[in-house]
Formats: C-alpha cells, sequence, structure tokens
C-alpha cells in the first residue's frame, strides 16, 4: 500500500478538526470560570481548526495554505518557547517559566511533525505528472 498525498493531507485534516471540536468544547468550561479572554481564544482556534481541517478534506487550495501558515507559526512560536524554558532551567534570570518546557517541547515535536507531513505531502514526489 502506498500513501499518497490526499492521504497525508486527511491525516492532518483529522487533527485540525480534531483540535478544532476540542476547543469548541472547552468553552463553556472556560465562561464557567469567567476566563472570557480563554474562552474567545478557544472559539477562534475551534473555528478556524474545523474550517481548515474541513478544506483539508475537501482539498481547498486556501485550507493548504492556512495549515501550512499555522503550523509554520505554532512551530516557531514553541522553539521559541522552548528556548527560553531552557535559558530559564539553565538558570538564565528571564520572566519565564521552566514548568511549561515539557508540554511546549510536546507541542513542538507535534506540529513539527504535522509540518514536515503538510511539506511532504506537496513535494515534487506527490505530484501527478501528465
Amino acid at each position: 500500500m502506498k500513501i499518497s498525498a490526499r492521504d497525508i493531507q486527511v491525516f492532518v485534516a483529522g487533527v485540525f478538526a480534531y483540535q478544532g471540536f476540542q476547543a469548541l468544547i472547552w468553552l463553556p468550561h472556560e465562561f464557567q470560570h469567567s476566563r472570557f479572554v480563554w474562552a474567545g481564544a478557544a472559539l477562534l482556534a475551534g473555528i478556524i481548526g474545523l474550517f481548515v481541517g474541513i478544506g483539508l478534506l475537501f482539498e481547498k487550495p486556501l485550507a493548504i495554505r492556512w495549515a501550512l501558515a499555522i503550523l509554520w507559526f505554532c512551530t516557531i512560536l514553541d522553539a521559541v518557547e522552548v528556548s527560553l524554558g531552557l535559558l530559564a532551567k539553565l538558570g538564565v534570570s528571564l520572566k519565564v517559566s521552566p514548568f511549561g518546557l515539557y508540554q511546549n517541547a510536546a507541542y513542538l515535536i507535534t506540529f513539527a511533525v504535522l509540518l514536515g507531513l503538510m511539506l511532504w505531502s506537496r513535494s515534487s514526489r506527490f505530484q501527478v505528472k501528465p
């Protein structure tokens, strides 16, 4: 069985849709605890995640660009957060807590793998030759 670009994109679409759905599910919890900023972020992440996931499922070029942009942004952001956490753990005086280091490292690996899969699905190996 050979993996196609479509298979990879459907997998990434599932991840986006799952994360979007999960963000929307947590929305009432955030409102209940009066965390309106987090509730707004959860709503935005949920809507974007679901739309990107559905767009990838239907092979929309705009959804592919959005997915790549989101994955690049999250990978770079988590790389910076992990770097700051490592510096804080080494004793450099920063206003950053090193406690989220392992969680951010896990996010960094996840986003980097998903970004790699999306870039791989758009490589010349998967392009249709007429």
